[in-house]
């Protein structure tokens, strides 16, 4: 009753909330008139409606409760449809999005920020020497690190930055309206703030560092894949001065001088 009330802003569920709510107005509406008929004529112990009305309040009554039927079971699965979907999206191990549901967003914020012309920043990220972490403790303390990192992560961006575990031990944040000044500091607060700690896990401190590349979306012309691979060359150059380290370079001057953040 509360989404036939108030339907969602979009999806597929917004369809079948209408649905109701119109359903319910049309209740209320058939009652309504039934209300009127008896303060006109008298209560229903008094005055007896004409067959044919009857007949037709009957089936109206009949045909609204078996659309409102439909129409809720319609929500229910709009609703399991909308939590699949969501959940085909996210990392299972994480809780972060996968890499399918980071390019669907990616996508519609790089058409977005093209449309307006306004700045958004890549950020891809690695962890230092990761399979060490698993040939030292196992793959059970690799997936606790991956964990824990995504948990520290997600608090260390803003509110509508957006992070994905990319595959493997790189991940993968959207940061809207960011420039290179606003990006380098929120992979600067990254590196920094998970290289000071020395997480426990399995009983043992394991320390943590990250290398970051940075690029610019419209130094890739809002084009995810060309913005992916420049700042996958950034975290290279990263990885190759020393690692535990944020780097950016624009595009033309990658092959040249390296220069870190």
């Amino acid at each position: 009753l509360a989404l036939a009330v108030k339907p969602p802003r979009d999806g597929s569920l917004r369809v079948a909330a209408l649905l109701m709510r119109g359903l319910l107005a049309a209740v209320a509406l058939l009652h309504a008139s039934r209300l009127l008929w008896f303060l006109a004529f008298g209560t229903p112990d008094t005055v007896v409606a004409p067959i044919a009305i009857q007949i037709v309040v009957a089936i109206v009554q009949c045909m609204l409760q078996i659309a409102m039927t439909f129409s809720f079971l319609l929500m229910q699965n709009f609703r399991l449809n909308d939590e699949l979907r969501e959940q085909a999206d996210v990392d299972v191990l994480t809780g972060v999005f996968n890499r399918r549901g980071l390019d669907l967003r990616a996508h519609r914020l790089l058409a977005r920020a093209r449309k307006t012309r306004s700045r958004m920043a890549v950020i891809i990220m690695d962890i230092d020497h990761f399979k060490r972490v698993n040939d030292t403790h196992g793959h059970a303390v690799g997936d606790q690190v991956l964990c824990w990192l995504s948990a520290q992560l997600s608090a260390l961006l803003r509110p509508n930055d957006l992070l994905g575990r990319y595959g493997g031990e790189e991940f993968v944040a959207l940061l809207p309206d960011a420039d290179l000044a606003s990006a380098k500091k929120i992979a600067e607060r990254m590196r920094s703030n998970i290289a000071a700690q020395a997480p426990e896990f399995d009983g043992a401190r394991t320390p943590i560092t990250l290398s970051l590349g940075i690029a610019l979306a419209q130094d890739a012309d809002y084009d995810l894949e060309t913005a992916l691979a420049q700042a996958d060359a950034n975290l290279y150059l990263a990885k190759e001065s020393g690692r535990n380290q944020v780097c950016h370079l624009p595009p033309e001057r990658q092959d040249g001088k390296l220069q870190v953040a």
